[in-house]
């Protein structure tokens, strides 16, 4: 499957997850040491084709197709700042989304899985969207860990492939929920020092 197909598929399966509605959210995967292949500005990622997606290089100059996504600056600076990053996904998932609305760290360091897979999943403070600020902010983030909130917005996961990036925001989602649950029940429990050092 080709990179364009890749981003076709997971645009898909991120739009029947409801991790994104009508417009939202972005994904792209990085071509070589200088371009990327992104997602076009104001389309539904469950109805793009592959002739759609467009080519642009890391100043987000555009080589080939149409408007690149306006949050084109988080994809960006985040392929600058994590040379082993060759994959990246903006979406506004329904669980992660509140606790960013509500400008809220996820309390990470409760659920194993979490922390081996994500890492610490940070909140970047709000910035106006599509802005570069907002990406250079969010590739600091991402600088430790592989997935992040955006205040008053939505999330980023990335990965070393396409499928790897998609997997992780579904990590973070589902973590996302059952932390809210855990919240109303009391609290989550953090794992402590001896517990996390345990793990793999």
């Amino acid at each position: 499957m080709t990179l364009r197909e890749q981003l076709v598929e997971v645009g898909r399966r991120l739009q029947a997850a409801r991790h994104v509605t009508a417009t939202e959210g972005n994904l792209s995967v990085r071509l070589d040491e200088n371009r990327v292949l992104i997602t076009p500005s104001g389309r539904e990622k469950g109805s793009l084709s592959s002739e759609d997606m467009v080519v642009i290089d890391l100043e987000g100059r555009t080589e080939s197709g149409a408007e690149p996504s306006s949050e084109r600056h988080v994809h960006l600076e985040t392929y600058k700042t994590r040379t082993d990053v060759q994959a990246v996904i903006h979406a506004h998932p329904r669980y992660s989304t509140g606790w960013a609305m509500a400008r809220r760290a996820l309390p990470w360091q409760t659920h194993p899985e979490v922390v081996v897979v994500l890492g610490q999943v940070a909140l970047v403070p709000y910035l106006t969207p599509s802005t570069r600020e907002l990406g250079q902010a969010v590739a600091e983030a991402l600088g430790s860990c592989n997935a992040c909130l955006m205040a008053n917005h939505g999330a980023v996961a990335v990965g070393a492939t396409l499928q790897e990036a998609f997997q992780r925001m579904e990590i973070l989602e589902s973590f996302a929920h059952s932390a809210m649950v855990a919240t109303a029940l009391g609290g989550p429990v953090a794992l402590d020092a001896d517990e996390l050092a345990q793990l793999p």
